[in-house]
């Protein structure tokens, strides 16, 4: 049995391929980048983010011991100067935070763009399993479609032929089947049909 529209179905085939490749690749490298890099910052952000938080509590504590202590004017100037420094290293932690949110949003942003590709290699996905059928469809069909003379008789022969293989795969895979699944359908059917 001759094969036929087979050429324009590789064609389908090693352009879905091409999208695939191209988001694999896209991901390990958006991966690559951000994941390490994100989770270092987040890192980073914790670790002075608890350590501000300890040294505020540590100067409450002594605070709180120096009142009955010293003098009320030493420990109020001094806990003034210090609560100053406090608040300024304080800084440090909320700038790596906002890095953290921004360096997030970047990644998110890229994901986006990634979505992109991985719709059009999902959409490519579809256009060759809806090929591969036809493909199927007529070259086991090609001399009863030859006969065909009008149009109109021949469109309506050619859709419920088409519904009757498409249905024959979805029972092969109880009505579930995936345009994975009537791809790999092809590709054994092809292997008979040489």
């Amino acid at each position: 049995m001759k094969i036929i529209g087979g050429e324009k179905l590789q064609k389908e085939m090693y352009l879905r391929d091409q999208y695939r490749e191209k988001f694999i690749n896209e991901e390990k490298k958006i991966k690559s980048f951000f994941v390490d890099k994100y989770y270092r910052l987040k890192k980073k952000s914790n670790k002075f983010l608890f350590l501000w938080l300890y040294i505020f509590l540590g100067y409450i504590f002594i605070l709180l011991l120096l009142r009955k202590e010293f003098d009320r004017d030493i420990v109020l100037t001094g806990s003034i100067i210090v609560g100053f420094l406090i608040f300024i290293f304080s800084a440090y932690p909320l700038y790596l935070f906002i890095e953290k949110k921004k360096f997030y949003a970047k990644w998110q942003e890229k994901e986006k763009d990634l979505l992109s590709i991985k719709r059009n290699a999902e959409e490519a996905n579809e256009r060759v399993a809806k090929l591969a059928l036809a493909v199927i469809c007529l070259s086991e069909n090609y001399i009863e479609l030859q006969e065909i003379n009008q149009i109109h008789k021949l469109n309506k022969r050619w859709l419920e032929l088409l519904g009757q293989y498409r249905d024959a795969i979805n029972l092969l895979h109880h009505n579930k089947a995936t345009a994975d699944d009537y791809i790999n359908y092809y590709r054994e059917w092809g292997e008979k049909a040489k």
